[in-house]
């Protein structure tokens, strides 16, 4: 995640923060012992049935479950630069 970080010139800072708090809390604790190319469909829905199940709110849960792709995409990314 922190080359994700590094886009942050392109971002406000408060949209910043908030991807930061959402990976670190939501999305991490799910996948920080798995590599990035081992992530299953599976995987995530687990990691979003549980957000389901944590009680947040539909607009938190839609904030998370965007980002999910949006880090995939770009890891996918950095991985093809290299």
């Amino acid at each position: 995640m922190p080359a994700y970080y590094d886009e942050s010139h392109r971002m406000q800072q408060s949209t910043l923060d908030n991807a930061k708090c959402v990976f670190n809390t939501h999305i991490l604790p799910y996948f920080k012992n798995k590599p990035i190319n081992s992530i299953t469909p599976t995987d995530i829905r687990t990691c979003q049935n549980a957000q389901i199940d944590s009680g947040a709110s539909n607009a938190y849960l839609r904030d998370i479950h965007k980002k999910i792709p949006a880090i995939m995409n770009y890891t996918v990314k950095l991985a093809q630069q290299f």
